[in-house]
């Protein structure tokens, strides 16, 4: 089993989770390439993440994972601090958070236009809350950044251009049964 902070990307067949994938994919790039939310995992146990139900959450990342298709998995070769510190760090800033409803608005409204109308996307989510959190917002408290008008996709294609992270499989990280 590999150690370390790994960051998810997951689908769901949900009407919901096809139509985040469906605003959100690239040109050339298909739909069971296209992820619907990501999180952040910790030694393949505990996962940390927000979703539309139960905002910030942390769960034991392997039950968690029944419910989602793995659609891509990456470490981060360049992070410093053990995964307790890095677990630690996301809790103590979002501990009890809520999602950010009005944010995840404004960032479908401007997916929308731009889908839509060719309206470029603002780099600034105007309506974003500073103490609730939508999934790769998650990705701020570890990296920094603003990531309000990025979605799970963003995310994942950046990671991957960047040459910093290792894609592994899901099996790598899961604890043995």
């Amino acid at each position: 089993m590999k150690k370390g902070v790994f960051y998810f990307f997951v689908k769901k067949e949900k009407w919901g989770a096809k139509l985040i994938r469906w605003g959100t994919k690239r040109p050339g790039q298909s739909m069971e390439d296209t992820p619907s939310h990501m999180g952040t995992v910790m030694n393949g146990m505990w996962s940390i993440d927000a979703t539309l139900t139960a905002g910030v959450n942390m769960d034991y990342f392997p039950v968690y994972m029944e419910e989602y298709k793995e659609v891509a998995i990456y470490r981060d070769l360049g992070e410093i601090r053990k995964p307790s510190q890095v677990a630690a760090d996301m809790m103590k800033k979002s501990r009890r958070a809520g999602y950010d409803f009005k944010a995840i608005l404004y960032y479908a409204w401007r997916r929308a236009l731009e889908k839509f109308f060719k309206i470029p996307m603002p780099e600034k989510n105007r309506w974003e809350s500073e103490d609730r959190w939508f999934c790769n917002e998650m990705y701020e408290i570890v990296k920094g950044g603003d990531y309000s008008m990025a979605s799970p996709n963003d995310v994942m294609l950046e990671m991957e251009k960047s040459g910093r992270f290792e894609k592994v499989k899901l099996a790598e990280i899961l604890p043995a049964k």
